[in-house]
């Protein structure tokens, strides 16, 4: 029986990922046999449907610094479904509409040169959610984050993963910590390096749990779906972002070679 719920009522909030914001959302963006490459109209690429209960979401993809923020909207930034052909592209908007299938658990990429590749997985119940914006970090960030932790960049047959609570979510680089710290991410079924970020904001390999900063995740983990189960200073955990846990307190996530997967976390502090 899947124990993790869903984090319900959910409203537009600014996330944060790697010391930068990847995410405005009321849910995740997926696409469902979505057939167009091209940018086209001003709403930007749309995908199909496949014939599946679906829901429509415009996606709006800019550049992301640790200096900056936000910067210009990406054009020709490739989303798709995980695994497949089925892509559409965003037009010089930074626009692209999405179909998200209703009560099934779905993943997509995101890929676009000099920019990391990122995927995010989802289960998404019926609602009126329409709109998500993305921000992509470049490629020198996260290779930067990589060699702190001593793991190969571009990486090597694995991806990467990170572990977000939402009460983290307004730690920067330019303001400092503010999150949650005594949390534990362990991966239940599958090897990786673990790190959380320090009170900078960088990837630690050598602490032991969250610092101020909140966040954690691991590298070097192999192809597949896996399962990271949330202790220490954490109760009552639901997905926010991703794919609920076979036990309390945990999130299950694809881990594709070269992406970064993304999960999002809404727990409470245990007292």
């Amino acid at each position: 029986m899947t124990e993790l719920r869903k984090a319900s009522g959910r409203t537009v909030l600014m996330h944060y990922l790697l010391g930068f914001p990847v995410l405005i959302a009321l849910s995740a963006v997926s696409l469902v046999g979505c057939n167009d490459e091209s940018a086209t109209g001003g709403s930007g690429g749309t995908g199909g449907t496949g014939g599946v209960s679906t829901s429509t979401r415009i996606v709006v993809v800019y550049g992301w610094s640790p200096v900056h923020g936000f910067l210009d909207v990406l054009e020709g930034v490739k989303v798709c479904a995980t695994d497949t052909d089925d892509c559409v592209r965003t037009n010089d908007e930074g626009r692209a509409t999405v179909q998200i299938p209703i009560d099934q658990e779905f993943s997509f990429t995101w890929d676009k040169d000099g920019y990391q590749p990122m995927l995010v997985s989802d289960f998404q119940p019926e609602g009126p959610q329409l709109f998500s914006e993305i921000g992509m970090p470049n490629e020198e960030r996260i290779a930067g984050l990589h060699q702190l932790v001593l793991s190969p960049y571009p990486m090597e047959g694995t991806g990467s993963l990170i572990v977000f609570p939402l009460d983290s979510r307004f730690s920067l680089t330019s303001s400092g910590c503010a999150g949650i710290s005594g949390r534990t991410f362990e991966l239940s079924n599958a090897e990786g390096k673990a790190f959380y970020y320090d009170e900078e904001g960088n990837w630690d390999a050598n602490l032991t749990a969250t610092s101020c900063w909140g966040w954690g995740g691991f590298t070097e983990v192999p192809p597949g779906d896996v399962q990271v189960e949330i202790g220490g200073n954490a109760a009552n955990c639901a997905v926010h972002q991703g794919w609920p846990g076979t036990v309390e307190n945990s999130v299950r996530m694809p881990i594709r070679a070269g992406y970064l997967t993304e999960v999002w976390v809404d727990c409470e502090v245990s007292r």
